[in-house]
């Protein structure tokens, strides 16, 4: 299956040219995402069929509130759930195909609480009615940011609560690639070089783990995209 995504979380903060970035209004959004659907959804070559489009990515991101050229944070700024809303709108009335949103999760390894997966998703999904316009939720984790650990089960059936008659599924997975921060404090202080090799014998059995959990809910479509799979798979 292909899943079609015009906007990494990035890219929704940050509009071209990279030198000097801007926030990326809801209109340059609709405008890039409308390209794209368009390209793809009238496009004759059946290989190129997209079967679903992943309407916001990361969307309770906090970097999509910061103000790209100098940082400076503001609640709301990237306006990502007017994004959301208005592109899951285009791909309704000009394809048959679901849309995709997917949260970000993270634990308290951020000082900025209104962009709190279930209290983001809340604010502005659900009291807002957009979430009627999304088929599927998902999840994206970084385990050495934010593990689920233990909580696994007590967050998917929340999430599963939250958005009650949509699938749920985790989104982008991955741990401990080089770029990453490692937020989560038992991490933080450890060296990506001196423990890749650890991390590489790790995933293979943090993927089993995470994707045959997530199959344990009734309304999962599993999961997920390992982010840095072409990096890591060697």
């Amino acid at each position: 299956h292909h899943r079609g995504l015009p906007f990494d979380s990035t890219s929704a903060r940050a509009c071209l040219p990279v030198a000097s970035p801007t926030h990326c209004t809801v209109a340059e959004y609709q405008s890039r995402f409308r390209t794209i659907v368009n390209h793809f959804s009238l496009n004759a070559d059946a290989a190129l069929n997209i079967d679903a489009w992943e309407v916001g990515n990361e969307i309770n991101g906090e970097w999509i509130d910061e103000n790209p050229a100098n940082g400076a944070y503001s609640y709301g700024s990237g306006e990502m759930a007017t994004k959301v809303a208005t592109a899951a709108d285009y791909v309704h009335s000009h394809t048959t195909v679901p849309t995709v949103a997917t949260l970000y999760w993270q634990v308290s390894t951020s000082n900025r609480p209104l962009n709190s997966t279930f209290t983001w998703a809340k604010n502005n999904l659900v009291n807002t009615g957009y979430a009627s316009k999304l088929d599927v939720v998902l999840l994206s984790t970084y385990v050495e940011d934010a593990p689920l650990g233990s909580g696994f089960d007590e967050i998917m059936s929340t999430l599963a609560t939250t958005f009650s008659g949509k699938s749920i599924g985790l989104g982008e997975f991955d741990y401990f690639y080089a770029d990453t921060p490692r937020y989560f404090w038992s991490l933080i202080h450890l060296n990506a070089a001196s423990t890749e090799a650890a991390a590489q014998a790790a995933r293979p059995t943090l993927a089993t783990q995470y994707y045959s959990a997530m199959l344990a809910y009734p309304t999962s479509i599993g999961g997920g995209f390992w982010w840095y799979f072409q990096e890591e798979s060697t």
